[in-house]
């Protein structure tokens, strides 16, 4: 089965005018595809948030990319408590893109779990 793409992701300007219109600094979560999986396209500059909006704790993996050695530094499993924010990254291309597109693969383990992804510029 394919991994559903994450796309709500908020580029920051490195350059902001003095005045910031209303509600351009707000963003919203997407659910986590807890069956499938999802991809995160990356560049390197990405944070990533992982917020838990169940009751009880939820696991996120994020997988590595195995280096040179067959060393592999994956998040396994990371217990995002009940109602919790966890940030992520930034992800190094060469350490965690698993293609040439600069894929991320990223896997919770319920529905509760839901992702937003900050990109610099």
């Amino acid at each position: 089965m394919a991994r559903t793409p994450v796309n709500n992701i908020k580029t920051l300007s490195a350059i902001q005018s003095c005045s910031v219109q209303a509600q351009a600094a707000d963003f919203t979560f997407a659910a986590c595809d807890h069956v499938n999986g999802n991809v995160l396209t990356i560049t390197g500059k990405e944070l990533l948030l992982v917020k838990n909006n169940g009751g009880s704790p939820a696991t996120i993996t994020i997988t590595a990319k195995t280096d040179i050695y067959g060393r592999g530094g994956s998040i396994a499993s990371y217990s995002v408590g009940a109602s919790k924010t966890s940030i992520f990254g930034p992800f190094a291309v060469e350490a965690w893109a698993q293609s040439a597109a600069g894929d991320l693969f990223i896997d919770g383990s319920a529905a509760d779990i839901q992702l937003f992804v900050i990109r610099f510029p």
